[in-house]
């Protein structure tokens, strides 16, 4: 909603002003103020605030309301030492959309979005997401002379969240060939609160220094970060069941029908040491090479409850610590060009999430309690070149991915996870853009990833098939043509190939690949207000933005959205 890095504070005064209108009822207006000197020479103030409001094109109920406030303070513009501080409120009152059942599938004759019409609706009129969220930053910079320059920022952030939604599910054993309007969902309804506390701190110093006739420029510092959410889950019994084709969207009391399944205090705490550096060598060559130490532990309290009140406590700790390390060389052949190769490896801490241990039955899952992390490593070789003096740039890669030791079904212990899995991608990716001709840029973008599961227990992935949400080709390609001075229009297209929401044999779910057209356009009055105009998804295609196990979220329908920015 409010962008941190690109509205701090700069030396100069403006007042900025967007109004936005559109579709299912969409408005939204922000501010901009900026003020330099306010605090004396070298200072300067922002103030960024943004109300936003709308539905969603052709999803029923689906609604959400925004507002949030910026202000920001910045000390040493111009100076050697500079000091940020700023502070952002933002909150969230809505009604979640959890899209449209999957219709169950498996290896053998895969499943699908179930075949409804977009606007389906599966929740209840009283279901909500209310969020919060409260961040302070504080950054110091400050450089010492030539060589030498640090640089501290500490965050703090306090955000609270309550929620209830709904998720239709359509019974497993239901055969394919079963006429849509005699099918009855069950509902999913899911509901709680949180409070997650959040601190971290990274202090990290750069030099910029020659030895023995070699260019360095050597980054080394550290981190720390702290997160203690508490967490408490409502579970919810006999919810009503409702029609696939033809759902009942009403208000619905779940208290009587409801109990505390879960609550949980979970700890985690991370530490991490590091160091790059980037050498240049002369005659072309240069090489980047850096260094990672991490440590994260996570502690974990909490209770689960039954429907008859019975309670199971659970404590548990876990701490990991692994290196991770890269490195790449770089060869400019040309003033224009660069070729390039890299190594990288990394690692997920079991623990990386700390409600890691909570399932979506609102019950402790232990299946992933004292594995080791996972670790993959990445090979990337690559070009770059800038043609047409330097409008127009064309970058092309391939790289290899694979992942050890991943997350799948002991075959020996029901209910838990072991270390037996590997997966792998390979991958292209070109990426060309700049201006063709005075007052004409084109850019585009295509990847093809060539992913799939080469180890795996009974259980779990499929051997051979492709990864989830990982879809085998993707593009874009977009245009902007200046065709007067002040009147412009732009389109883009975005292409995408299947996508997994689940890859087991005996449960195989698969979301069609889609391409959609979105057209652009910006009439500039003045130097200081202009009017732009948006139409995305021009062709009201049906896609699936969002896959998860058991839900799929179609997209918005054709969407018109009109703005008008003022400055002074």
């Amino acid at each position: 909603m409010i962008h941190r890095v690109s509205k701090k504070p700069v030396d100069d005064d403006f007042v900025r002003f967007d109004l936005l209108a559109g579709t299912d009822d969409t408005r939204r207006i922000a501010a901009d103020l900026n003020h330099a000197g306010i605090f004396g020479e070298g200072s300067a103030t922002r103030l960024n605030a943004v109300y936003h409001e709308a539905g969603v094109q052709s999803r029923d109920f689906a609604r959400t309301e925004r507002w949030g406030v910026a202000p920001k303070l910045i000390f040493g513009l111009g100076t050697d030492t500079r000091l940020f501080i700023g502070y952002v409120r933002q909150s969230e009152r809505g009604r979640p959309d959890y899209g449209v059942p999957w219709f169950p599938g498996t290896a053998a004759a895969p499943g699908a979005p179930a075949a409804v019409e977009r606007s389906n609706f599966y929740g209840f009129t009283n279901d909500f997401l209310n969020t919060d969220v409260n961040i302070v930053t504080a950054k110091l910079d400050h450089r010492f002379d030539e060589t030498w320059q640090a640089r501290t920022t500490f965050r703090y952030s306090r955000n609270t969240r309550a929620f209830r939604y709904s998720e239709a599910i359509i019974p497993r054993s239901t055969p394919q060939n079963t006429p849509l309007d005699t099918i009855t969902v069950s509902r999913n309804l899911f509901q709680g609160s949180s409070v997650d506390e959040f601190f971290q701190n990274q202090t990290d110093f750069t030099a910029d220094f020659d030895w023995s006739g070699i260019k360095h420029v050597l980054v080394f510092g550290g981190d720390i970060a702290l997160e203690s959410p508490t967490t408490t889950l409502v579970d919810s019994f006999d919810v009503p069941t409702t029609s696939l084709t033809n759902p009942q969207t009403v208000f619905y009391d779940s208290t009587p029908n409801s109990f505390v399944r879960l609550r949980s205090r979970p700890r985690s705490t991370g530490v991490g040491l590091f160091a790059i550096d980037t050498i240049d060598f002369g005659s072309g060559w240069s090489a980047i090479v850096g260094l990672r130490w991490d440590s994260f532990r996570t502690d974990f309290t909490g209770e689960s409850f039954t429907r008859a009140g019975a309670q199971t406590d659970l404590a548990l700790d876990r701490t990991d610590r692994n290196l991770s390390y890269r490195a790449a060389v770089v060869y400019k052949p040309a003033a224009n060009g660069s070729i390039y190769a890299g190594y990288a490896n990394s690692f997920n801490p079991s623990g990386e999430g700390v409600e890691s241990v909570i399932s979506s039955s609102r019950n402790f899952a232990l299946s992933n309690i004292n594995l080791a992390p996972e670790t993959s490593q990445s090979f990337e070789i690559g070009t770059k070149w800038s043609l047409l003096g330097d409008q127009f740039l064309i970058t092309a890669s391939v790289f290899r991915i694979e992942k050890d030791q991943v997350r799948v079904p002991d075959p020996d212990i029901t209910g838990f996870n072991t270390l037996g899995g590997r997966q792998r991608v390979d991958g292209a990716e070109i990426e060309l853009g700049g201006e063709i001709r005075p007052g004409w840029t084109l850019n585009g973008s295509y990847t093809f990833i060539d992913s799939q599961t080469t180890r795996s227990t009974p259980g779990g992935p499929i051997i051979g098939a492709p990864l989830l949400q990982t879809p085998r080709h993707m593009g874009t390609i977009g245009t902007k043509v200046d065709v007067t001075q002040q009147f412009t229009i732009g389109a883009n297209v975005v292409a995408m190939g299947d996508r997994l929401g689940q890859n087991t044999t005996n449960s195989f779910l698969v979301a069609p690949g889609f391409a959609v057209v979105d057209l652009n356009t910006r009439y500039q009055f003045s130097e200081n207000l202009f009017v732009r105009v948006l139409v995305n998804n021009l062709f009201d295609e049906l896609f699936y933005e969002q896959l998860h196990p058991f839900h799929v979220i179609p997209s918005a329908g054709r969407t018109a959205l009109a703005s008008l920015q003022w400055t002074f």
